[in-house]
């Protein structure tokens, strides 16, 4: 090893220069402390603390550190797709805020009395409760599972009690989460939106505010009616939309499911019901709000379909993903694509 003062070269098991004396640090005890440092700088960023350890208030907008001025290190996003067939895919994005991805998306499709029929489930468990990103899996996967089944073991009669069942039981899975009760955060739930279709037939089930959009190639639509305090306000009167969008609570929901809904109002969350006659050469698409709020109207929502280089599933999830980021990405953000 070299003597960091005078230079001079010494054997590797010395521990002081035999010319002046300085302690020696062999290049191995370095090694390890550039690591170590590496590694606390890391686990700093993946705390969002910034590597001065000042915590995550004290970056500004544009990622700086208020107290060292460094500007906070890019972190790996969470970005997660599912491609069954050219026409029918899922994204899920963790976003540009969050530190986790608290949506769920499952796709799966099966041949049911001759009929190929596709399955789409989206939830968005609430970052306001605990368990949510668990309780969005466990939702969106017994809610495809139930649906299956009771298509299977119908041979595809009453589709919409399926759906409503298929609901019920995913809220039901959800309740079967252990929480702390005295827990500064609610107990789990989350969104869901869900949707069987056999030919061109589609039947939408939902809780919440995960949405359900049809986009064709002349019109659009929105197949679902958000459970949220901006709607019920405005129903009964007592706002206008303009209004009600404008106030703090503008974002919140009036219904999940898990025990978190069935603690506040006392009774099991009761699902809304859509069917829909899709037309040749369009698409279906649900979605989290971390999408749509970022093109909430059918017309803007089918911009930026329109904006995708090709009409394929995943090229389509990829590109409604990719505007949320661009616009800002405060949320997670989930959809799930069939174009018929």
């Amino acid at each position: 090893m070299t003597c960091p003062k005078c230079q001079a070269g010494a054997p590797d098991n010395n521990r002081f220069c035999e010319l002046c004396g300085c302690k020696l640090i062999s290049a191995n005890k370095i090694e390890a402390n550039v690591v170590e440092n590496q590694t606390n700088q890391i686990n700093q960023i993946n705390h969002n603390h910034c590597r001065c350890g000042a915590p995550p208030e004290a970056f500004d907008s544009q990622g700086y550190c208020l107290e060292c001025g460094i500007r906070r290190a890019p972190r790996q996003r969470i970005h997660n797709k599912v491609e069954l067939l050219p026409n029918f895919a899922a994204v899920t994005d963790q976003g540009l805020r969050h530190s986790s991805n608290e949506d769920a998306v499952v796709i799966d499709l099966k041949e049911i009395n001759g009929k190929k029929t596709f399955f789409l489930v989206v939830c968005d468990g609430l970052s306001t409760a605990q368990r949510s990103a668990e309780a969005a899996k466990i939702a969106a996967k017994e809610a495809c599972e139930s649906l299956k089944n009771g298509l299977c073991n119908t041979l595809g009669q009453n589709t919409k009690a399926i759906m409503l069942d298929a609901i019920k039981k995913a809220h039901s899975a959800i309740c079967k989460l252990e929480y702390l009760e005295n827990d500064p955060q609610d107990p789990p739930g989350t969104t869901i939106v869900a949707a069987v279709v056999q030919n061109l037939m589609v039947t939408i089930g939902w809780v919440g505010d995960s949405r359900a959009y049809w986009v064709g190639q002349a019109n659009a639509g929105l197949l679902t009616r958000d459970h949220s305090w901006v709607n019920r306000v405005v129903d009964c009167g007592e706002m206008t939309e303009e209004e009600a969008l404008r106030s703090a609570q503008a974002h919140e929901i009036t219904q999940c499911i898990g025990p978190l809904e069935t603690i506040i109002s006392g009774q099991e969350p009761t699902a809304s019901l859509n069917t829909f006659l899709l037309t040749p050469s369009s698409f279906l698409l649900l979605c989290s709000d971390g999408v749509w709020n970022y093109a909430p109207t059918a017309n803007e929502f089918a911009k930026v379909v329109q904006q995708s280089p090709s009409f394929e599933a995943l090229t389509i999830c990829e590109v409604l993903v990719a505007n949320a980021m661009s616009l800002g990405g405060r949320d997670n953000a989930t959809v799930a694509v069939l174009c018929v």
